[in-house]
């Protein structure tokens, strides 16, 4: 665990632990003993019992309490979970909670290693007090959140064998196999002596960052829990040079004998087994103990999800940069409840709301894409736009930045063109539950049919936003007409660029533009003319050397008063990171990035 992977953690992150349950009356005196005996982990703080991540429970044979009879037991609400050190697991579960009842006489070693004096871990009377003994995602303590270096020093690391020690990820994957392989080892085939050791070593040499990440993105209000497409994956076909996961369970149930197991041997009620979905599913086709592996990623999901507070696990798909609509390759992989009565809208599976700024934007992520990277970007633009500007939105998704020109900038009005027919449908649902329904038209289409069918063009636009990715190219030509034709207005021009060509491009664009304006103009004065890039922005990173950057490009006959410029007549050109004015050349060689002319490119917006 890293210090930066640690500050991220927020005050509600939890972790497997062993835990005394006893009633909610009885807790303190319990507490108190374990306390004084140091039995007490100081890692974590009591809580109420988590039925939902509760996946072993050993009934004490001389409480004076009832044990639950199941995890659905209206019995659980009124128990109280004290965490206690991993150590006391196996003594509490074989000489104290035994069938002999008797409290037990013990030397041990602590967590660190130290070896702890003979004695009675409880009275009679404590020990009668205690329902059982069991495992559950419990919840740092506020001590330990408190202090980063102090929560580093406190998690799980590998045992002292020279192995490595394990990401957050991978410690997760570890124990949940430790469980299955400890429920089916039963006859005892397997040997137990450095069996956690010789996992953890086989984790850490047939896995890495990519397969078993350190951190998983959390995502929505609702805190729905994202695993990269690569990550954590059965698909044996995915052509990299990483580890694969399909070959490392392959490995483990071979090895660990889970191969032998039988589907009803496993502990998952039917529910949990139907959520794994076909997607995730149709990898399991032929494998070896596929039925073992199947439920042992489900509980994997169930684990992941319970330790970030999420109900819901999908997998981050890849969007086909040639597709029209930009559909979302996202799949819902893991629920933590199946009462879902809508297939589309709010109320089905993949609905979820993400609220940034306090913009609320709804979405069924299964349909459309969304990437959390460009929030800096949507609160510029809504910065830059002014209360009585008409906007023209070319792209507008689920509302990326129509809604922050309709929020924070307080647009007039806004045109806002979608071809995704999903996306146009939540777009119209986010204008609404965000009260700016009345200022805003949303036009289901290509933009650069829609505008000119609907005649919207001739309204003169004050700014045109043009926000696809990889480039929006074929557009352009669409957005300088949509601009006031008396004083001229801005575009925003995204683009996937190659970091080294960032000015090139620009200038290159400048020099499209320009042509395009004098196509459409054909009589205007060229020496009253300005096309005139006055920012370029970078948003992010979108692969190894290139980088997503967006164009503040100022296209018309009066450059704005506002600017602060005295750049004479026609001007064509860009204003570098120093502040100075770069002309475009006469003839500029396009990017690698224009269409047509690289790997970014979108054939369908030719």
């Amino acid at each position: 665990f890293t210090l930066s992977a640690v500050m991220n953690i927020d005050k509600s992150f939890s972790s497997l632990a062993y835990v005394l349950l006893t009633n909610k009356k009885n807790a303190k005196v319990v507490k108190v003993a374990l306390q004084q005996n140091g039995l007490l982990h100081k890692l974590y703080r009591m809580s109420k019992v988590d039925v939902e991540s509760l996946c072993y429970f050993q009934p004490s044979s001389i409480s004076l309490d009832v044990a639950p009879a199941s995890s659905t037991s209206d019995l659980w609400p009124d128990c109280i979970a004290i965490p206690i050190y991993k150590e006391y697991k196996d003594i509490l579960n074989s000489q104290w909670i035994g069938n002999d009842g008797n409290a037990s006489n013990i030397t041990e070693e602590s967590d660190k290693g130290d070896k702890m004096p003979s004695k009675t871990l409880f009275s009679d009377e404590v020990s009668k007090l205690i329902i059982g003994m069991a495992q559950q995602m419990c919840p740092y303590s506020t001590s330990v959140l408190g202090n980063a270096k102090k929560l580093i020093t406190s998690m799980p690391r590998s045992d002292d064998d020279g192995s490595e020690s394990l990401n957050f990820v991978q410690t997760i994957l570890h124990q949940v196999l430790m469980d299955f392989i400890n429920m089916f080892n039963t006859d005892g085939q397997i040997p137990s002596k450095n069996l956690s050791s010789r996992l953890k070593t086989k984790i850490s040499e047939q896995s890495n960052n990519i397969t078993c990440p350190p951190k998983l993105e959390v995502m929505g209000d609702c805190r729905t829990l994202v695993i990269p497409c690569r990550a954590l994956n059965l698909n044996s076909n995915l052509k990299d040079d990483n580890p694969c996961f399909h070959k490392l369970m392959t490995s483990i149930a071979s090895e660990f004998n889970l191969t032998k197991c039988q589907p009803d041997d496993l502990n998952n009620d039917g529910e949990n087994i139907k959520s794994i979905t076909k997607s995730e599913d149709a990898y399991l086709s032929g494998m070896e103990a596929s039925d073992v592996i199947r439920d042992l990623m489900i509980n994997l999901w169930k684990m992941l999800a319970q330790a970030h507070r999420s109900k819901r696990v999908v997998r981050r798909g890849e969007i086909d940069p040639n597709s029209k609509v930009r559909e979302s390759g996202h799949s819902i992989i893991w629920m933590a409840c199946e009462n879902h009565q809508e297939e589309s809208g709010p109320g089905c599976k993949g609905w979820i709301t993400i609220t940034e700024q306090g913009i609320k934007q709804s979405f069924d992520l299964t349909k459309v894409m969304f990437s959390r990277g460009n929030i800096s970007e949507k609160i510029r633009f809504g910065k830059l736009v002014k209360e009585d500007e008409l906007i023209l939105d070319m792209y507008a998704g689920i509302g990326y930045y129509t809604l922050p020109a309709l929020v924070i900038g307080k647009a007039k009005h806004v045109y806002c063109c979608e071809w995704n027919p999903h996306a146009a449908s939540f777009i119209r649902f986010n204008l609404k539950q965000n009260k700016v329904y009345n200022r805003a038209n949303v036009l289901e289409g290509d933009s650069r049919v829609r505008l000119v069918e609907e005649d919207i063009l001739r309204l003169d636009f004050d700014r045109v936003s043009l926000g696809l990715l990889p480039s929006s190219e074929g557009g352009w030509e669409t957005a300088v007409r949509a601009l006031n034709d008396a004083k001229g207005g801005w575009l925003h021009i995204h683009g996937n660029v190659p970091s080294h060509e960032r000015d090139d491009w620009a200038l290159w664009v400048c020099h499209q533009l320009s042509i395009v304006y004098y196509k459409i103009y054909p009589q205007q004065d060229s020496d009253h003319v300005h096309v005139l890039c006055h920012h370029i922005e970078r948003v992010k990173s979108f692969a190894p050397k290139v980088d997503h950057f967006v164009l503040d490009i100022f296209v018309g006959p009066i450059l704005p008063v506002e600017l602060g410029l005295e750049l004479g007549g026609k001007q064509i050109g860009i204003i570098n990171q120093n502040g100075n004015f770069v002309e475009c050349g006469v003839e500029l060689p396009p990017p690698s990035c224009a269409l047509g002319n690289g790997v970014l490119d979108q054939e369908w917006m030719m």
